[in-house]
């Protein structure tokens, strides 16, 4: 099996672009093909936007991958915000932009951090 390295590619397998580094990747059949840690990049990610929540708020796109990846609901969100799921939803429509709020949820969404799934 050949393989190469690729040393800057743009993941879009969760919902958004990341950018990963040093990237192997293997002839699979004469086509090229990532050999990503999906779950890996995923918790990665959660992480980081749970350190990015106190300095800069977060995108809609964002939120709603936190709550996906805690495998949660809108209304179990929304309760551990102490915000109503429709406002959660909003947030989400957000999409790539910053959703309005007056409400600071920075410190709730790093609490999020001890329902991550473990990575064994």
């Amino acid at each position: 099996m050949e393989k190469k390295i690729v040393p800057k590619y743009e993941y879009l397998g969760i919902g958004f672009p990341i950018t990963l580094k040093d990237v192997e990747f293997v002839q699979i059949r004469g086509n090229w093909h990532p050999k990503i840690n999906v779950q890996k990049v995923a918790g990665e990610a959660f992480h980081r936007f749970l350190k990015k929540a106190p300095k800069s708020p977060l995108t809609g796109n964002e939120i709603k991958f936190i709550r996906v990846y805690l495998n949660m609901s809108k209304q179990a969100l929304g309760k551990r915000l102490n915000v109503a799921h429709t406002t959660v939803l909003r947030w989400e429509r957000a999409g790539d932009k910053l959703p309005k709020t007056r409400k600071n949820y920075s410190r709730a969404l790093q609490k999020l951090e001890t329902l991550a799934p473990s990575t064994i």
